[in-house]
């Protein structure tokens, strides 16, 4: 399959679908629910990166067997920065893509190199030395005439079959400024922040015991507030559910002698910690997200 480059619609754009019913069952459970609802000033359509190939990768040093299968929205319309706001909704999509195949970084090539032995790459195909795949599926999980927040779901291999990932990652941006607001321009990580989404966790998720176990609990709440070498384990991130509440969402990679646990679990948060854990920021405006 060829690669289709970046903000080449595939289809005419159509009317942006109703908003789906995003009841509190729903919410918080791990998965991806659309919320999108129809707003003037622009329609979304959905654009793709495809590649199926084996190929010498020179900033790597590497001959990778590599997969991608990328969809991410794509607006239309009379937005003030068309082109800005459609780069900040693809980038969210293209990490792995870009980062361990189009334009590999020198991070990429010292965790391959620390990861897969070359001359002995275990769970990668005959005749390649590393593996690369990423399958990115998406949704509009809140918008209005200005803004829109979207999540993505990277189920992705990097380097062999043994470094498998499922990683949530999100983009919010403000289709009036393009500005494209990550989690520390809107909010503060508090301890309060950190406790409320591992309780939803605990509570919701049935592999919550066994992930916070393999760290234990001061490290992962150290670890989901940026501190501590466990940090490295983690991506914090945010999007606004359908219902218009903020929500938490963490991937998480944790790891020892008990084993492996990898993945991702969103978390509503009080309104209380929210005020409380507030940046100053015009997201707040274009955005009127809530707590619970």
């Amino acid at each position: 399959l060829a690669t289709r480059p970046l903000g080449t619609t595939l289809t005419p754009a159509p009317e942006v679908t109703t908003a789906s019913a995003f009841t509190s069952r729903r919410a918080q459970d791990g998965y991806l629910h659309d919320g999108s609802r129809p707003a003037s000033g622009y329609l979304v359509s959905t654009d793709a990166i495809t590649l199926l190939t084996c190929d010498d990768v020179p900033a790597l040093g590497r001959t990778c067997a590599a997969g991608f299968n990328l969809t991410f929205p794509v607006l239309t319309g009379t937005i003030p920065h068309m082109v800005a706001v459609n780069e900040a909704l693809a980038a969210p999509a293209t990490v792995i893509y870009r980062n361990y195949f189009a334009e590999p970084t020198s991070h990429a090539k010292d965790y391959l190199d620390a990861t897969v032995d070359p001359d002995y790459p275990m769970g990668v195909p005959q005749g390649m030395d590393a593996l690369v795949a990423s399958d990115v599926q998406y949704a509009v999980t809140y918008n209005n005439e200005e803004f829109i927040s979207v999540a993505y779901e990277d189920h992705c291999i990097v380097g062999s079959w043994a470094a498998e990932f499922v990683n949530l990652r999100a983009a919010n941006v403000n289709l009036v400024t393009g500005q494209a607001y990550r989690l520390a321009d809107v909010l503060t990580v508090t301890p309060q922040v950190a406790r409320e989404w591992l309780e939803t966790f605990r509570d919701r998720s049935d592999d919550a015991e066994f992930a916070i176990s393999l760290l234990g609990e001061d490290v992962f709440l150290d670890a989901i507030m940026g501190k501590g070498d466990a940090a490295a384990r983690m991506d914090v991130t945010f999007f606004v559910d359908g219902e218009g509440y903020f929500n938490l969402a963490v991937t998480y990679r944790s790891g020892g002698e008990g084993g492996i646990a990898r993945g991702w679990w969103n978390s509503r948060l009080t309104q209380r910690t929210l005020d409380d854990a507030k940046v100053d920021s015009d997201f707040w405006e274009v955005c009127p997200a809530r707590g619970v």
